[in-house]
């Protein structure tokens, strides 16, 4: 009975281990659509609409990982 329950408690162990591995595949997912969708979307942008916004060309990437960590 004993190993029983020693083996149901590893087979749950395993099943949250593969649960918390696919969950943190789909964060990384995430952070890339993410990451990508900030960049295009911010590349769209001409010079002067992104002055408006008080950046430059160069400060999309900075910007679209740090968005991309807030998820």
């Amino acid at each position: 009975m004993a190993h029983t329950n020693a083996r149901t408690a590893l087979e749950l162990d395993f099943a949250a281990m593969i649960s918390h591995a696919v969950a943190d595949v789909q964060n990384i997912f995430a952070r890339n659509a993410m990451y990508r969708k900030t960049v295009r979307e911010l590349s769209a942008l001409d010079a002067r609409q992104l002055d408006d916004l008080g950046i430059t060309a160069a400060d999309i990437t900075r910007i679209a990982r740090r968005e991309s960590h807030n998820i």
